[in-house]
């Protein structure tokens, strides 16, 4: 039952993250004092982790890697490839509602609306300000700062606010029509949020930094799927505020600086049988932050059920995924495009431990070989393990010498 790929990942070595290796990996505390030299050493132990197989089907993709970069115009940075307002092909920006475009007194070129921009480059123009921390996005990122934008000529105080749209192509969901009946959005992201301090002079209600996804028809009709807002709170007036005694904004979005996040296109497969695209929009934003994303990805997925690895079959490598999802919830979205282990791998809306003998009888009917030790044992494979002796004993170990460090260091600075 082994993955189809791995991932690796290196692990520095230090006493706790010796105890944490001990706990998931038994086999690497049986001989301490190799442990504890290595421990000394400062080296470093190469962990293998198992990584998830592909879904049904790709049907969009996009990393914005290939997009041709220009030099800066208004930034002072020695990047040459910086940026481009130019999108993929079938991509479209709509930028009429930043205030200066075109205009070379207002606002900073680079960031005026949508922009494709080179990581460093934007990092490096912006002195970071926890961009950097955005890892999950490589390359060339779309980006909508406003924070950057209003940084020549202060527009956000003395003309609007930033608006700003990047829609992409239509998705050909006849694909998904005919192989699947599931449609998700995946896509990584940067979202810092701001609000309530700007726009005095031609808006009281002042800025609210928000984000929008969309879905756009043919006909010309939308569809909101997704909306963050940087306020956390409205005020009497119904203002948006920072100020806890007024009343909690629902859409509100606490910074989330490095996100995997799921959009469930599948309700739209009823409504919209000739396609749709989506938009992306950064509205109602002064002197504030950014959105930033990456490596956007639409997968039609095949709901076959206990179909765990998402390949569009019922078979022996799925009783691997199905341990992940009973270890956590969580981990199995994460590595699933969003998908909740009770789409298929439940009798009932409830993914827990009655599941198994239904997974079970599953298994069997399709002619694999299975049974609940089979599955408990996999469980039991993925789950965090009792400390094995030798890994207390280091521990312990660890312990002594700390104490008797503390103990040598008191007594020779507080004794006699």
């Amino acid at each position: 039952m082994g993955k189809k790929c791995l991932t690796y990942r290196v692990i520095g070595v230090s006493l706790v993250e010796c105890v944490v290796l001990c706990l998931q990996y038994p086999a690497l505390g049986e001989n301490v004092m190799k442990l504890v030299r290595k421990l000394q050493l400062g080296l470093l132990i190469l962990v293998i982790l198992p990584s998830t197989v592909s879904a049904q089907s790709v049907i969009f993709q996009e990393n914005f890697d290939q997009l041709p970069l220009r030099p800066p115009v208004d930034e002072d940075s020695g990047i040459t490839k910086a940026f481009t307002h130019i999108p993929p092909v079938n991509w479209r920006i709509d930028s009429s509602g930043v205030p200066g475009v075109q205009n070379s007194s207002i606002g900073v070129t680079e960031w005026e609306g949508w922009s494709f921009a080179n990581k460093d480059f934007w990092i490096e123009v912006s002195n970071d300000q926890f961009r950097s921390q955005f890892t999950r996005g490589q390359g060339t990122v779309a980006v909508a700062d406003p924070d950057e934008w209003n940084d020549l000529g202060d527009p956000a105080n003395n003309v609007g606010f930033f608006n700003a749209f990047l829609e992409t192509p239509v998705f050909n969901i006849a694909t998904v029509l005919s192989t699947g009946d599931r449609l998700q959005f995946q896509f990584d992201s940067s979202w810092r949020p701001q609000c309530c301090d700007d726009g005095d002079q031609f808006n009281p209600n002042g800025n609210n930094q928000t984000a929008t996804i969309r879905a756009r028809f043919l006909d010309g009709s939308t569809q909101e799927l997704l909306r963050w807002e940087s306020a956390p709170f409205f005020d009497s007036l119904g203002r948006p505020s920072t100020n806890p005694s007024g009343t909690p904004n629902p859409n509100f979005k606490n910074i989330a600086l490095n996100e995997l996040f799921f959009v469930d296109l599948s309700p739209l497969l009823i409504s919209s049988r000739l396609g749709f695209s989506l938009e992306f929009g950064l509205t109602n934003a002064g002197d504030d932050f950014w959105w930033a994303m990456d490596n956007m990805e639409a997968i039609s997925l095949t709901t076959v059920d206990g179909d765990m690895d998402l390949n569009g079959f019922l078979d022996e490598d799925d009783i691997d995924d199905f341990a992940q999802a009973m270890n956590s919830t969580k981990d199995y979205i994460a590595t699933h495009f969003g998908e909740f282990p009770a789409t298929r791998g439940s009798l009932d809306s409830v993914f827990d431990f009655d599941d198994i003998d239904w997974f079970v009888n599953l298994l069997n009917g399709g002619g694999i070989a299975a049974s609940r030790a089979t599955i408990i044992a996999a469980i039991d494979a993925q789950a965090v393990p009792e400390p094995s002796s030798a890994c207390l004993a280091a521990l312990l170990l660890g312990v002594a010498l700390t104490r008797r460090r503390y103990s040598f260091w008191f007594f020779r600075n507080f004794s006699g």
